[in-house]
């Protein structure tokens, strides 16, 4: 993963109801880095990273070095790009190993997922592919519907993991995290930091070229939120993953963003180191709010708010 960067160039998606994003070009981003997305409300940035995810049509580039992404179906992303929503869902019947274990199965194959449209939670089936080759889906959520879980395990790795194979790196991305002692714990009986950690888990335990998360700071205390942003910007570093994140907490960003893109009606208003984007005059224009960017008592840059502006 070393070296490379995303490129993402003139990237359109949208919904039903019409475009999201128009145009929009990224700087690079590069391998063992955080870039952090941020925006008002509607501003594109989670249609973003679903697009880069393959969840949205879209036209446009997203590089990963040479080869583009836009287009490629989801089975051809396994493994370079993981998107983790904003939450764990509730009610799910898992602990927290067999949830990370789930994301070692997840099959992103369109036989699968069409078994899966009228499933309901547990419920599985059995499909025959064109080769003959028998497997049983079974709907798990764990966050994204466009996922369902196999019977046997697909081949994720270029050699089918044993059970102890899965099992063993499940366990250890939770104890990369400081979670493993939670391992047996059903996913509902943890508090809202324990679940974004398990979740962040699920999306590392392949080690993508690409992690893009989805709030992963949404509804947390500040103890939590600095846990959860430092663990994304150490498992970067460390494994020279691409990270994209979504914030709402400007103060986050200026902390732990190599850079910042700041997204206003699909479309980029700035992009660049922290102080470049993160600025009193982008701020209003982007917030309408009034704001200061000064350096607090340990010289790092923070965000004061003043009021809304005229």
């Amino acid at each position: 993963m070393s070296g490379q960067s995303l490129t993402v160039s003139n990237l359109s998606a949208g919904y039903a109801r019409g475009e999201v994003l128009k145009s929009l070009s990224l700087p690079p981003c590069l391998s063992g880095t955080v870039t952090a997305i941020i925006g008002p409300n509607a501003a594109g940035k989670t249609t973003l990273l679903r697009a880069i995810a393959g969840l949205l049509p879209a036209r446009g580039e997203a590089r990963l070095g040479e080869r583009n992404l836009v287009g490629l179906r989801p089975a051809d992303l396994a493994g370079v790009v993981t998107y983790m929503p904003q939450a764990l869902p509730h009610g799910v019947a898992l602990t927290a190993i067999e949830a990370v274990v789930t994301a070692l199965r997840v099959v992103p194959s369109e036989r699968g997922l069409r078994a899966c449209l009228k499933m309901r939670q547990g419920e599985a089936k059995t499909v025959i592919s064109r080769t003959g080759a028998q497997r049983t889906f079974r709907f798990v959520s764990t966050g994204s519907a466009e996922i369902a879980v196999c019977s046997p395990p697909s081949r994720i790795y270029k050699q089918a993991l044993s059970e102890a194979e899965i099992e063993a790196k499940a366990a250890a991305a939770l104890d990369r995290l400081d979670v493993g002692h939670l391992a047996l714990r059903q996913l509902d009986e943890l508090s809202g930091g324990q679940r974004q950690l398990v979740s962040l888990a699920q999306a590392i335990v392949r080690r993508p070229a690409i992690l893009l998360l989805d709030e992963p700071t949404s509804a947390l205390d500040p103890r939590h939120q600095i846990d959860v942003m430092s663990a994304i910007h150490e498992i970067a570093a460390e494994d020279g993953m691409i990270v994209l994140v979504v914030l709402h907490d400007l103060n986050l960003a200026l902390r732990w963003a190599a850079s910042v893109a700041l997204l206003v009606d699909g479309g980029i208003l700035a992009a660049g180191a922290p102080q470049q984007a993160i600025t009193p005059q982008t701020l209003e224009r982007a917030y309408r709010i009034r704001a200061r960017v000064e350096p607090c008592s340990q010289g790092r840059l923070q965000v004061i708010y003043d009021g809304k502006a005229g």
